[in-house]
């Protein structure tokens, strides 16, 4: 998953700040996991959900 798809599917809960997936330095092979920033606590806690 690229981090613009991973912004596409929060988007539909809501305003997403940022997005960033971890990579490994050696390989730049995801770590398999990443952080999306929600500035509304609402809106984030609906996309967690």
């Amino acid at each position: 998953m690229s981090e613009d798809e991973l912004r596409s599917a929060f988007a539909g809960f809501g305003d997403v700040s940022s997005v960033k997936i971890l990579s490994d330095r050696e390989t730049g092979r995801s770590r398999g996991f990443g952080f999306v920033e929600m500035p509304n606590q609402e809106e984030g806690e609906a996309a967690f959900a």
